[in-house]
């Protein structure tokens, strides 16, 4: 038999988590919700032979609620780190251009995070969703950062191009005069 606790003290992770396990189709898992005095528990049991794929499973499960719960966390905080001299303005913007280009690296990004994941629950047993989602997942966290430039330059290469064009428009209009 192999075990999860998976950690949060929120009650929407907690509701999301218990939808994803509801949903599974795959034997011999078993699961409960503890709350102790930090955090809710979700406890998933296998009593199955298939270890691998119950990895697996947890892996994916904590891999969505990651990305469904923290990544725009993650992405502001970056945001609001590394670029924090653009107005909120500029910032929302740099934030929907953050989006475009994810979904276009999605299943990449999404890679990141179960592989991290998975090489983590081989060790440990106790799963933090704030703390994993946090400290544990750099490598994701490095693709998002990337991501993030990628969303600045466009930002400023479109900004700039429509300031070269109003230019170009103000010369053009005081030539004629």
């Amino acid at each position: 038999m192999k075990s999860y606790c998976i950690k949060t003290d929120n009650k929407k992770i907690i509701e999301y988590l218990l939808n994803k396990i509801e949903r599974l189709d795959f034997s011999d898992i078993y699961y409960c919700n503890k709350s102790f005095k930090i955090y809710d528990n979700v406890i998933m049991h296998y009593k199955g032979n298939n270890l691998q794929r119950f990895e697996n499973i947890v892996s994916d499960i904590v891999t969505d609620t990651i990305i469904e719960f923290y990544q725009e966390k993650i992405i502001k905080r970056i945001i609001n780190v590394n670029y924090f001299y653009f107005d909120e303005f500029e910032r929302n913007i740099i934030l929907e251009n953050c989006y475009e280009f994810i979904k276009q690296e999605d299943s990449q990004l999404k890679e990141k995070v179960f592989l991290s994941i998975k090489k983590y629950i081989k060790e440990n047993r106790n799963i933090v969703i704030e703390g994993l989602a946090n400290f544990r997942i750099n490598d994701y966290i490095k693709e998002i950062d990337n991501v993030v430039d990628m969303a600045v330059n466009k930002y400023i290469i479109e900004k700039e191009y429509k300031e070269f064009i109003n230019l170009l428009k103000i010369y053009v209009n005081s030539s004629r005069e």
